[in-house]
């Protein structure tokens, strides 16, 4: 089946044409196209009522994905996107990042490279010491996409929302201004969410 808008979006109803992809003719044929047509609050589709204005969790700032060889990875990205390959920057020790796995202080580290698009930045993460969800990850799972990462003012009531749908968390650390937390959320929400809090 395939949906055709009929008009514009600007309205809160528009005209959507359902034309069965059967109904489609080959360019030679002279047969009369079918159509059906549903009305659609689009509402719900450009935001309005149903927009995301008063939820804590509104601004996607990264998706990250874990790799195997950074320098790999980042080369190949740098090609697809006809741009130059960004530095690869080690997370710090544990004396400055205080990092904790599954409850315990941990060592882990890994190395990080970020590509900076207009509305997002997509994370390289390559898990090169200890115990950590990136290392976890890429031995069970593989290389793949890790987490989605918000950015959010109110850290303490972010996750008390998660656990009212019993996610706890995997991950968290320091970083120079802030801090960040990893829910283990995989099997739940489909990946790992990342929230970022600024101290200032």
């Amino acid at each position: 089946m395939l949906a055709i808008p009929s008009i514009g979006l600007g309205s809160k109803t528009t005209r959507v044409l359902l034309l069965p992809i059967s109904a489609i003719p080959a360019a030679s044929s002279r047969r009369k196209k079918e159509e059906f047509y549903l009305e659609v609050d689009v509402r719900s589709v450009a935001g309005g009522e149903r927009d995301l204005g008063n939820s804590k969790l509104r601004k996607i700032t990264q998706v990250a994905l874990v790799v195997k060889d950074i320098e790999r990875a980042k080369a190949v990205w740098a090609q697809l996107l006809g741009v130059e390959e960004p530095a690869a920057i080690e997370t710090e020790s544990w004396e400055s990042t205080h990092m904790s796995f599954e409850g315990a202080p941990s060592e882990g580290r890994a190395k990080l490279s970020f590509f900076n698009f207009e509305n997002i930045v997509l994370e390289l993460i390559e898990p090169i010491s200890g115990p950590s969800t990136w290392q976890d990850f890429l031995e069970k799972r593989g290389e793949g996409i890790h987490h989605i990462a918000f950015q959010v003012e109110d850290l303490e009531e972010t996750l008390e929302r998660f656990e009212k749908i019993e996610v706890g968390v995997e991950q968290k650390g320091e970083f120079k201004g802030g801090c960040y937390v990893y829910t283990d959320s995989k099997s739940k929400l489909g990946a790992a969410i990342e929230l970022l809090h600024s101290y200032s």
